[in-house]
């Protein structure tokens, strides 16, 4: 009876809810879900931010500070100096991976017209670096690469008569993590940039090389406007995860020589498990979830208006 009972209670709210509202029911626990994961450590942030935390998570504003933790930070020359740094770090890998990743996705585009199984073996060997652990990557760098005294970089200069360079020492550092990672996550551009490249219609590549257009014209007039959109999500991307970015540094410099290399999430860790001062590093980890929202919405906003 009790069967007869229940069953007959769900025919009537199957019946009673559209497709689209059991659609929406079946998500719900999974939204439900992400919202309590991610809420909670944020809500948790912000508290040990505007509070002197004591390493207990008992709720309590008896400690509360206010904005003093934000001005500690926002006063410290050191976080002005690393933001200096994360500029250069961030311009800099941008500077080289796009227009590389862009490069690379053209030829793979022209050479995805001839040879399939070349395309594919390129396409295979491409994204290698983006497989491998960046924890290897920063000691296959900094002890292969770009050790002064056994790493290959010098021992090809030394071949061809050119002086060793320091590249961990304090005028190269910098530059030698940056040449990492482009090494690392130039393929990510060449993934999404030829996916890109791929979608573009072909249509009006003939109509332009009818009305007689060159290579340069149609990259200039056809493929890099039609590509801005997916370029900005790209740069959008790359820019949020080179802020937030710290394994390959901490392994190849350690944010040093000095502070040479030290950006503003690795300041960030040492500030907090380092100096064990977690309530500055909360206040210092809004500001730069702050600066990551800004970021993103200004090429939103570039993007809408290209659109």
């Amino acid at each position: 009876m009790s069967r007869k009972i229940t069953k007959n209670l769900f025919l009537k709210l199957n019946n009673k809810f559209k497709y689209k509202d059991k659609i929406k029911l079946l998500i719900l626990p999974t939204i439900i879900t992400l919202i309590l994961i991610n809420a909670i450590p944020l809500l948790l942030l912000i508290y040990m931010a505007f509070t002197n935390w004591d390493n207990s998570l008992a709720f309590s504003w008896k400690n509360f500070m206010g904005l003093d933790n934000f001005k500690y930070i926002l006063t410290n020359d050191r976080f002005w100096q690393s933001g200096v740094t994360t500029l250069i770090w961030i311009v800099g890998s941008l500077a080289l991976e796009l227009p590389l990743g862009l490069g690379i996705a053209l030829l793979l585009k022209r050479a995805s017209k001839r040879n399939l199984l070349f395309l594919s073996l390129t396409k295979n060997v491409i994204v290698l670096p983006l497989v491998i652990a960046p924890i290897v990557v920063g000691v296959m760098w900094r002890f292969m690469m770009f050790n002064a005294n056994t790493g290959v970089i010098n021992y090809f200069f030394r071949l061809v008569g050119l002086s060793p360079i320091e590249w961990l020492g304090k005028e190269w550092a910098l530059f030698s993590v940056i040449l990492t990672d482009v090494w690392e996550h130039t393929p990510l551009f060449v993934l999404i940039l030829f996916a890109g490249l791929q979608s573009l219609p072909d249509h009006l590549y003939e109509a332009a090389r009818v009305d007689g257009a060159n290579g340069f014209q149609l990259f200039k007039n056809i493929t890099l406007p039609l590509l801005k959109p997916i370029i900005y999500v790209v740069i959008v991307v790359r820019s949020i995860d080179l802020m937030r970015w710290i394994v390959t540094i901490f392994i190849m410099t350690g944010g040093g020589p000095g502070m040479k290399t030290e950006i503003w999430n690795l300041y960030l860790y040492q500030l907090t498990f380092t100096r064990f001062n977690v309530s500055k590093g909360s206040a210092m980890a809004l500001i730069l979830i702050f600066a990551s929202m800004l970021i993103s919405i200004l090429f939103v906003k570039m993007s809408l208006k290209e659109e």
